[in-house]
This record gives C-alpha cells, structure tokens and sequence, in this order.
C-alpha cells in the first residue's frame, strides 16, 4: 500500500465513524460504500491519523507552549501568550482523536471475531497511545462509556487515574497479542509503522509502559521508577526500534509540520530553544533550525517577530513524525535510576541518552567537545536537571515534551512576553463537548493541574 492510498484512508476511517450511528433503511445501503471497512485499512488510517495529530495541533500546541517554537501570528500567537481556547481544539478532539479511537475498537472487535490478535494487539498500542495523549492535554476523558452512537451521545468522563489503568491494561493485553503464535489476518504492509514487524510493536508496548509509569513521578516516586525501568528491559534498545510514521516526498504524502509551514507560516523557531542549541554548539542545531540570513534567530515568545523556520529533520516533506523513541526511552531509564537514588547507573543512562539522540538526528555521536560537556556525566556530576534539560532538547516537536515540563518544572523556561495569563497545564475542552456534553465537562481551567501534577 502506499503512502498516498494510507492517507485517503485516514478520511475513509472518519466517515466510518460519523456514520456508525445511524440507522439505515435496507434500500439505503450502496454497495459502492460499504458499512464495515476492513481492519488492514482502519489500521493504516489510525497511523497516519495519529501521525497527522501530532505533527499538527497537539504537537504544534505543544512546542508552542514549551518553547520550541514560537507562534508569531493569529491564533498561535495567542497561544505563545499562553491563551488557548475551546475552539482551538475542537478540531484535535472532535475529528481526529476520537475518530481515530473509534477506529481501532472496531480493529480490535473486528480482530477477535476473526482470531487475528496481531491486529487486535497493534490496535491496542496505537489506541493506549492516542489514549495517553488526549488524556495528558485534558485529564479526565470519556472512554469507558464512550464510542455508542445513538445509544448514548452524553458519555460521562473517566478520570485520568482510570485512563492510566486502562492504558497499562491494554498494553499488557497488546504484548501478550503480539506474541501469539497464529493470527488468521497478519500485518504486513498496511502496518505503515513496522511494517508488520510484530518483535518492534512489543518492544514499543514495554516502552510506552515506561513513559506512563514515569509520568507518576510525582504520585508515586518510587514504585513508579521502579515499574518503569521493568517495563525497558523489554523496551527499545536502538534507534531502529523507533515507533514513527515516515512520510513520503510527493505533496500528497507530506508531513504535516512541512505542509502547516508552507501554507501558513505562523509558527517559527522560538528564541529560547533556538539560543540554547546555539550556546552550547549543538550539533542537531542545523537539522532542528534553518538559518534566516545566515544566522540562527528564533523568535520572543510572545511577539509577532520574525525568525529562523523549522529545520531539515522533522520540517521536510518526509520528515518523520515520532511516536515514541530510543533516545526517549534512555531517558526515562537515567531519570527512574535518579529517583531511586542509583546515580552511578542514572548518569550512565543519561550519556546513552544524548549520544543516541544525535545519532538519531546527525548520523552520528562523534563530537568530542559536544560530548565531554554534554554526555559524560558522572554519579557525582549527574543531576534531574541535566537529565531533563537535554531530553528537552531531544524530543523537539513532540507533544510529551509538555508532559515533562510540567511534571519537573524543567528546563526553566522563562514567561513568553504580553503572556495573558500563567502558561497552561492543560487545554481547555472543546466546545463539540460544551455544546452536547455539558452535563458531564469537568469544571476546571488552564491552570488546574492533573492527576499526576497535582
């Protein structure tokens, strides 16, 4: 399957989804436009989907509010001034989140009726993974009484504890899938992430469960460090690994982050992130900025000013969009041995972490300089600090970079200018759910912190 077909899918798997609910007349039905659409086309749909989503509002939102860039017109100049409102998104939650989660239950259903649990197993690492971002920009979400059409069009909100549950549940019952010996349907091509390779989707399960086990830092320091790192010894151990979805090169395959720059501009490299890279001679540097007039001039967050665009890596046309990441999973494995008091082992995670990352970005770790200050930290030397400061700079253009700074307060980054208000913890709900779901939205504002910042 290529790249251009995944992509029609995406909007196949929405009508899907807006249709599920009604009830049609037999003389109603086309046979042109079938009611069920085969699981090998919602699983490419719900990857390319979720690709889309993260290289484009929760993604961009994301590195808006921490720095990476800098919103410097129309509505995301108003979001670097730490405003965010209902309407902004509206489209995220209404017709791409829930969508696409709608899709892979029908996956999973569709996956047990045929015996077929690779699939079923891959739809649950992708649906904990979509579950994981919504409910880390609103908290509290619905899920368990969600997804039932007509039946129920007011589904009441699990809290964000119970998704974290729901989330290592299906994780768990993700890997056991994923290692069945027999699957009538298997994967293959329409896998547009592995490609059916089902030894990389379980290591992308244990990994996830890191991540989510990490977010607990706060909750429970401890016991959550200690589930996270026997979650990575069957996680990710190369840059190979990486759970991401690669676009292609012609226009219709674009990246989101390449296609939202070309057509509209309002977005550029924010000053902070730009100044950071450039202080410390960062070797990604040139893969994360382009040069506007030969130098590297990120924007004041804030201000409607120029600056220099988003570089060659994640800003070409098939720029790949990260899922989650070897260099992440390094990263979670230094800060867990942190919390646990075992330096010795946390600052040699630290060091794997920044050296994969710039093989990841660059081809290589070879740079002394850059290394001797930046990876060779000691049991004496290593610090959260350090741990977070560099995995900021690693997961430029992801929306868990959000997660971070507001779980550890780190990197400092300092107030956008002409800020409207304190920066956000959390986005506002949509106004799909204001106008048909009132009853049951939460009442909270951008600045009441969820459950695992609390």
């Amino acid at each position: 399957m290529n790249l251009y077909k995944s992509i029609k899918y995406v909007l196949t798997g929405v009508l899907v989804f807006m249709i599920g609910s009604c009830d049609l007349d037999e003389t109603n039905i086309n046979p042109d436009n079938p009611e069920e659409v085969p699981s090998r086309v919602l699983l490419s749909s719900a990857e390319a989907g979720f690709a889309y989503s993260l290289g484009g509002d929760m993604g961009r939102y994301a590195n808006v509010i921490t720095q990476h860039l800098a919103g410097i017109g129309r509505q995301h100049l108003v979001i670097g001034r730490n405003q965010i409102t209902e309407n902004d998104v509206n489209n995220a939650w209404r017709f791409n989140l829930y969508p696409i989660m709608q899709n892979l239950r029908i996956i999973i259903d569709q996956a047990n009726e045929s015996n077929s649990p690779h699939f079923s197993g891959a739809a649950k690492v992708m649906l904990a993974s979509v579950l994981g971002v919504t409910t880390d920009a609103w908290g509290a979400i619905p899920y368990t009484d969600a997804f039932q059409g007509i039946e129920n069009f007011n589904p009441t909100y699990d809290s964000q504890e119970e998704i974290y549950g729901i989330i290592q549940g299906l994780l768990d019952e993700a890997i056991v899938e994923l290692q069945a010996t027999e699957s009538v349907n298997t994967l293959g091509s329409t896998d547009l992430i592995y490609r059916g390779n089902l030894a990389n989707w379980v290591k992308a399960a244990y990994t996830l469960k890191a991540r989510y086990y990490n977010h607990l830092s706060n909750v429970s320091p401890q016991e959550s460090a200690q589930q996270a790192l026997n979650a990575l010894t069957n996680g990710f151990t190369s840059n190979a690994e990486n759970m991401q979805f690669v676009f292609g090169s012609a226009e219709t395959e674009a990246n989101p982050y390449y296609q939202f720059n070309d057509q509209r501009g309002d977005v550029v490299m924010a000053e902070y992130f730009t100044d950071l890279l450039e202080d410390n001679n960062d070797p990604r540097l040139m893969q994360f900025v382009t040069p506007l007039d030969g130098s590297f001039e990120g924007a004041t967050s804030g201000v409607a000013e120029d600056g220099s665009s988003m570089g060659p890596y994640y800003a070409s046309i098939n720029s790949p969009v990260p899922f989650i990441t070897y260099p992440e999973a390094l990263f979670i494995k230094a800060e867990a041995h942190l919390r646990l008091g075992q330096n010795t082992e946390a600052a040699a995670a630290y060091n794997d972490a920044v050296k994969a990352s710039l093989r990841n970005v660059t081809g290589s770790d070879d740079y002394p300089a850059f290394v001797l200050a930046n990876a060779s930290a000691t049991a004496l030397t290593i610090s959260l600090e350090q741990i977070m400061t560099q995995k900021y700079i690693a997961m430029f253009s992801t929306f868990e970079t959000w997660v971070d700074v507001r779980r550890t307060g780190l990197p400092s980054i300092p107030m956008a200018q002409n800020a409207l208000g304190p920066v956000p913890l959390r986005f506002p709900y949509p106004q799909s759910e204001r106008t048909f779901n009132a009853s049951n939205v939460p009442d909270v504002t951008l600045t009441t912190p969820l459950y695992w910042d609390e």
